[in-house]
């Protein structure tokens, strides 16, 4: 597994946060990549073969695999790395903007606890059949943490009329998203947000 032909790589999981959030980084600014969907709901896991565990050994998604064979894991790592080496158009505030940058980058660690919170749930879209007891116990001990989470993330919307500074084709993406979600067609979900917001 590596880049094919040169080109830019991201390999990555449907459903997972942490990828979207680097396609769409890497959507916003721009950049070519080939994007080579990861699947975990099988057997065994293609985050487990000794192929990708070889560039990623936590067997996690997303991987950044650059034309040059510079590899890039964890999704906050990727988007540090593509705003210093592709820097415009900026998906920060500017540095002088103290303030707002530190907001940015508080959500996206804010971010990474919403995920944890989603996690147990993700058994969920296993075969009742297939899933564990402890599974199936973390599933069920998950709302009030999540809620807990969407808690905060509404106080923080609270503040203003959006989390962010301001309106972006990101955040009508998202809602197109949303939307998407909301049908329950995850694939439509991943390409109405890429749609919506090129």
């Amino acid at each position: 597994m590596s880049a094919a032909n040169g080109r830019r790589a991201l390999y990555w999981v449907n459903g997972s946060i942490p990828s979207w959030r680097v396609m769409i980084a890497l959507h916003e600014k721009g950049l070519d990549y080939d994007a080579l969907r990861l699947k975990v709901m099988t057997t065994p896991k293609q985050t487990r073969t000794p192929e990708y565990l070889a560039l990623n050994p936590r067997g996690v998604a997303p991987t950044l695999v650059e034309a040059d064979g510079l590899v890039v894991v964890e999704s906050l790592a990727i988007l540090a790395y593509l705003e210093r080496c592709y820097p415009e158009p900026a998906l920060l505030p500017p540095p002088h903007e103290r303030s707002a940058c530190a907001r940015a980058l508080a959500r996206a660690q804010a971010s990474e606890c919403l995920r944890a919170a989603y996690r147990p749930l993700e058994a969920l879209f296993k075969p009742r059949a297939e899933l564990s007891e402890r599974e199936v116990a973390a599933a069920v001990a998950a709302p009030p943490a999540v809620d807990r989470e969407l808690a905060l993330w509404e106080a923080a919307a609270a503040e203003a009329d959006y989390i962010g500074e301001a309106v972006t084709q990101l955040a009508h993406g998202l809602q197109a998203a949303d939307r998407a979600r909301a049908s329950g067609d995850v694939e439509l979900m991943l390409g109405a947000l890429l749609h919506d917001i090129g």
